[in-house]
């Protein structure tokens, strides 16, 4: 495969790197990669420390080649889990594989698969010294987090490239294995259903609203924003992005499907700031921020 470079308005643009997205479903998975989107992730059974709504071995199979998010740390007894899907697989089927535990680096280079990992802990990488071992261990790359600022997350990408940026979605705020929503249903006796895809948190002092999802393996939190870095894109894949995160949980369908249409008509030469305004005026209720890419979280 050659690499294939474009210049525009000064910046030198990767022709390679990726759009991914999270999606929950077959129907989902079609939508994503009808509007441009070049890796699907979806989540198996008993393998994600993530909100996003478990996929069977079925609709695995049906939307491959998929990628896998397992980012669950495995207690010894359960690591059979994770390889029983795997095994379960054909290696062509398996874009790529997103993992926290140690142990699953071991498990994929068993079956010959280890360059498919991306290291993606729900908290993500904020360190060039973190993601630069990951990448020594030649996996196929490592995720970086969006609570850095635009220039912290290019540093990290001139340092050390092939690594993967989220650029459009709700951002991960909040995490525990214990069932908070259950809890609080319990505590003041309110009636709603904890699995609820539509239950949202305020703060006393703020207006927006945060969706929150309570599943088997606890309790998740969303920003009360929607990144939006399309015109952030450019500086990302000139230092090096290997590719593009969208997080699907918190947004409708069609606001992730245009984002990708968005990403995409800017990956292939259109101008990020008009592409950008017209995905405001298409969107004009969406709580979009550049988030944390425009302010440091640590002062």
């Amino acid at each position: 495969m050659t690499l294939q470079r474009q210049v525009k308005q000064g910046i030198i643009l990767d022709d390679m790197t990726r759009i991914t997205v999270s999606a929950e479903n077959a129907p989902e998975t079609r939508i994503f990669r009808d509007a441009g989107a070049d890796e699907i992730v979806l989540a198996p059974q008993k393998c994600a420390m993530s909100a996003l709504l478990e996929a069977d071995m079925e609709t695995i199979t049906s939307c491959a080649p998929v990628s896998l998010i397992m980012n669950r740390l495995f207690m010894p007894e359960d690591l059979h889990i994770p390889g029983s899907v795997l095994d379960a697989l054909e290696p062509g089927q398996i874009d790529r594989i997103y993992f926290s535990d140690p142990a699953l680096v071991k498990i994929a280079e068993e079956r010959g698969l280890k360059e498919k990992l991306v290291y993606r802990p729900e908290m993500l990488a904020v360190s060039t010294f973190d993601a630069a071992w990951w990448m020594s261990q030649k996996i196929g790359s490592v995720s970086v987090s969006p609570l850095l600022t635009r220039d912290e997350t290019a540093e990290i990408l001139r340092k050390c490239p092939g690594l993967q940026v989220t650029v459009h979605g709700r951002l991960l705020m909040s995490v525990s294995g214990r069932p908070l929503l259950s809890a609080y249903r319990e505590d003041t006796g309110t009636a709603f259903e904890t699995d609820g895809r539509n239950l949202f948190l305020q703060e006393a002092k703020r207006e927006g609203l945060m969706p929150v999802y309570e599943t088997e393996s606890g309790t998740y939190i969303y920003s009360d924003f929607v990144q939006e870095s399309f015109t952030d894109l450019g500086l990302f894949q000139s230092c090096g992005a290997d590719s593009f995160y969208v997080e699907r949980l918190g947004s409708e369908t069609e606001e992730i499907a245009e984002a990708i249409r968005t990403i995409r008509r800017i990956l292939d030469g259109s101008d990020a700031e008009k592409e950008a305004e017209q995905y405001r005026r298409m969107f004009p209720e969406l709580p979009l921020s550049e988030g944390y890419y425009g302010q440091k979280t640590i002062r």
